[in-house]
């Protein structure tokens, strides 16, 4: 939306030509304070800073270029001049320090004399565009504060160029809405090489040190700042992209995991299995399992090859009551060897276990062949005096996770994935929470936020509470559409957090996570905007609404 202000009319000021917004003008508002004639009665400097005297000892009306050039000596800092004759309430340092209206305040006190019409509504316009900027609640204070020492500069512009206020692509208008869009992702802690916020202390600076009359200087400050926001934008996707990636990885572990048991519980969970045997498959051949499920997935042959490995070691160490089991057990042996010697080899296993474990599967199986009923001197070579042979698999202790955090490490290393990104939390989806857990987290507090949360668009803004009493604000980058997780990451695309839907929601109903309500327009539309909606929601002096052609938009 862009509004063209060289068309606002007389019409849409007040009878003596000042304007009458609320709060723009008016005495005993927090606006400019014109007195009722419209003038601005006090002293006014020249280039050279000294006061300009009107007939009868009056002062005379401000032109452009004298208002420009007593802006340029506040731009600089020089205030000394204004303070003598007005007894002008603000310093340098207010004017360095960029957190306050300046304009307002030289406007309330007739710091510049009495100023043309058109002057005047250019310099009530800026600061009411400025008014907005600092009142910006997307806008990080810090950030306010150096986008706040433009002031004076875009006044310059302003009464220098009007097309500020009409064309959209103007390199001044066009700055500061690069610097207000990119200033909203920006957080305290932001330690990334350079940083925006030293850049923009940069650009800043060189603007106020240096510009005169030419908005070229503004051009070559938002060529740096675009080139700068561009390599932070491209490192960024680079970033989400990884954290993305290891986001989907962590995901499929999971769900792979829960795969994994279930497939080994319909396995051995029925019938006796020896402990040694139960030990090597759910501490080693189920961390080979997870990593081919998450590697090829349960449609491939891998797969299918390392569970059949599965089903018949459990057959084999199973008793062999007639000639014929045992000549088939004789045949499949060498197959089953092979596919557990691979899956060693793949797994990295220490060689001592797996000679250990090789040798007390051969003394096993060679009692079968010979149906004989000492089996049990196999495995008490390995376990000792242990007799828990039979234990079901739902009594047994949850399997160490160590062994597959190892063997996805290498996974990931053979994959250039970077495991130090990955949380290894492999008990994300091991079990549905308890009923009255599931109560809680979709309680009828709730569900106000997490309808909120489902709201949500992918590039929305939401700013987290630290423990440390920090804030960190991050970006909804991307959710996972099997499990619905959300992740969020930094301007520079570093992994903020991710969580899951009701995690986010109970964040947001503890008030420790805030959206950021930004707006799709460029902030000098909106201000401008706002403003203009003012202006057309006033009626004239004659009592009549603003004609339409008082305003483009």
């Amino acid at each position: 939306m862009v509004y063209d202000l060289t068309r606002v009319s007389v019409a849409s000021l007040g009878g003596n030509g000042q304007m009458s917004v609320p709060g723009i003008g008016q005495p005993g508002l927090s606006g400019a304070g014109q007195a009722a004639s419209g003038s601005y009665p006090g002293a006014s400097l020249g280039s050279s800073g000294g006061p300009r005297g009107g007939v009868g000892g009056g002062l005379s009306s401000t032109g452009t270029a004298d208002l420009v050039g007593t802006l340029t000596m506040l731009q600089h800092g020089n205030v000394s001049g204004l303070q003598n004759q007005v007894g002008l309430s603000i310093d340098a340092t207010q004017i360095a320090a960029g957190n306050v209206n300046v304009l307002r305040s030289l406007r309330e006190t007739g710091a510049f004399g009495e100023v043309n019409q058109t002057d005047g509504l250019t310099f009530d316009i800026v600061s009411i565009l400025f008014d907005y900027i600092l009142d910006d609640p997307t806008i990080p204070d810090a950030m306010k504060a150096l986008i706040g020492r433009l002031q004076i500069p875009m006044l310059k512009v302003a009464l220098l160029d009007k097309a500020l206020f009409s064309k959209k692509s103007h390199p001044a208008r066009t700055l500061l809405d690069a610097v207000a869009a990119a200033a909203v992702g920006w957080n305290e802690r932001e330690t990334d090489d350079g940083g925006l916020y030293k850049l923009m202390v940069h650009i800043i600076r060189r603007i106020v040190d240096e510009f005169q009359d030419d908005v070229e200087l503004f051009e070559t400050a938002l060529a740096e700042l675009q080139d700068y926001l561009a390599k932070v934008d491209n490192d960024a996707e680079q970033r989400v992209e990884e954290s993305t990636r290891s986001l989907r990885t962590r995901e499929k572990i999971a769900l792979a995991k829960m795969d994994v048991d279930e497939a080994l519980k319909e396995r051995v969970e029925n019938g006796g299995i020896r402990a040694f045997i139960r030990q090597f498959i759910f501490d080693y051949w189920r961390q080979l399992l997870i990593i081919t499920h998450v590697e090829h997935g349960t449609m491939s042959e891998i797969w299918r090859d390392q569970l059949r490995t599965v089903d018949d070691l459990v057959w084999s160490i199973q008793e062999k009551a007639t000639p014929q089991d045992r000549k088939v057990l004789s045949e499949r042996l060498p197959q089953l060897l092979k596919g557990i010697k691979q899956g060693m080899l793949a797994l990295d296993m220490d060689r001592t276990v797996c000679s250990k474990f090789l040798s007390m599967m051969a003394s096993v199986h060679v009692v079968s062949v010979k149906n004989n009923q000492e089996a049990s001197l196999a495995e008490n070579h390995l376990l000792g005096d242990s007799t828990e042979q039979d234990e079901p698999l739902s009594d047994a202790a949850e399997p160490n996770d160590e062994f597959i955090q190892q063997g996805l490490a290498r996974l990931f290393e053979r994959d250039g994935v970077e495991s130090e990104e990955l949380d290894f939390d492999l008990s994300v989806l091991d079990a549905e929470p308890a009923p009255e857990e599931n109560a809680q987290e979709l309680s009828a507090e709730l569900m106000p936020f997490v309808k909120q949360v489902t709201e949500f668009d992918l590039g929305d803004w939401v700013e987290f509470d630290n423990e440390d009493g920090s804030t960190i604000r991050s970006r909804f980058t991307w959710i996972n559409p099997a499990t619905g997780r959300y992740l969020f990451t930094t301007r520079q695309g570093k992994k903020a957090l991710d969580t899951t839907l009701t995690g986010l929601a109970d964040q947001f109903s503890k008030g420790v996570a805030r959206k950021v309500d930004t707006q799709p327009d460029p902030i000098f539309d909106r201000a401008i905007g706002n403003l203009m909606d003012k202006l057309e929601a006033r009626p004239s002096a004659a009592g009549q609404p603003l004609a339409s052609d008082n305003f483009v938009r």
